[in-house]
């Protein structure tokens, strides 16, 4: 045990620097999340070490990390929790599940641009998050509240709680279910929300309409009339931006240029205006820019160009 403890003290030490490893950093989460004594432990231990803890205010980092919480005073648990979740870079990681987190503090995780993670919350739900996403989770066992406020697009696989909901809040549309999977795309740019299920039963819910999906249902939310469209598609097209893969189903060029520069962290124009609304099906890998690029411009007979800003411009041959 005595050799664990060295080895976790360590690993936070270089999380803490920036230093640790996508490896360092699963070990730590899963020690922490299995082992309830080494949990307690860390807690404890990372505390009192003088190479993190001296000339830090750690509640001073804490509130620095989490602008939103500014002023108030965040707890070390809290604050371990944030941690864990500056490493969406990493891809894969895991948030440690501390029992009793303060419930009036939403855990924030964010993606960047061209990143995807995959989070563990406290309640033992998972969720991956796309590229360019911020959630914020709010957990209070006790009181059965499992609320997740959403900007972007997340894969939900809900632990299944027959007492407690797991609410989604998009703005004006919630989605509400007891435990199963869907995914939901809510960037607050966007001017619809969309909502796949793939298995078991959820509630959409809209100033106007109360829409319980089943399996296999696509829902489409207008922001700006408050109108639900509904449709049946397959399920899975709809979380394979989990593995790499960019579906593309009766999409315009618009809503798919827009997808692309999430993804690789580039902004890309549309310098031909009838381009905007040409549609586009199929699919492609994530790869290099260059080779996605290539694919949608023969098949929609454009060209594209690359600045040195990296900013790319999609137009019609000889209709700039």
């Amino acid at each position: 045990m005595n050799q664990h403890k060295y080895d976790i003290t360590n690993i936070v030490e270089n999380s803490l620097r920036g230093d640790a490893s996508p490896e360092e950093m699963m070990l730590l989460s899963n020690w922490v999340i299995t082992d309830k004594h080494l949990n307690e432990w860390v807690v404890e231990e990372i505390a009192s070490q003088p190479p993190v803890a001296k000339g830090a205010d750690l509640d001073h980092i804490c509130q620095n990390i989490m602008k939103e919480n500014s002023g108030r005073k965040v707890s070390l648990k809290y604050f371990l929790l944030t941690i864990a979740a500056l490493f969406a870079g990493f891809g894969a990681f895991w948030i440690m599940n501390i029992e009793h987190q303060e419930p009036l503090h939403p855990l924030t995780v964010r993606t960047m641009e061209g990143e995807k993670s995959r989070v563990t919350l406290p309640d033992g739900s998972s969720v991956m998050l796309n590229s360019k996403t911020q959630l914020s989770y709010l957990y209070d066992d006790e009181k059965g509240l499992r609320n997740v406020k959403l900007n972007g697009e997340a894969w939900f696989d809900v632990k299944t709680d027959s007492k407690h909901p797991f609410i989604v809040d998009c703005d004006n549309l919630k989605v509400e279910c007891r435990g199963t999977e869907f995914n939901v795309t809510a960037y607050q740019d966007d001017e619809t929300v969309t909502v796949v299920l793939k298995d078991g039963n959820i509630n959409a819910v809209s100033a106007r309409d109360n829409v319980e999906m089943r399996p296999g249902m696509l829902l489409q939310y207008d922001r700006t009339s408050g109108h639900v469209n509904t449709d049946m598609v397959t399920a899975s097209d709809y979380c394979d931006w989990k593995k790499g893969e960019i579906h593309c189903d009766n999409i315009t060029l618009e809503a798919l240029f827009k997808r692309l520069s999430r993804t690789y962290g580039v902004p890309i124009h549309i310098q031909t205006p009838s381009l905007r609304s040409e549609r586009v099906y199929g699919m492609m890998l994530e790869g290099d820019l260059s080779h996605v690029l290539d694919i949608v411009c023969e098949a929609c007979g454009m060209e594209y160009r690359i600045e040195k800003d990296k900013s790319v411009y999609v137009f019609k041959p000889h209709a700039e």
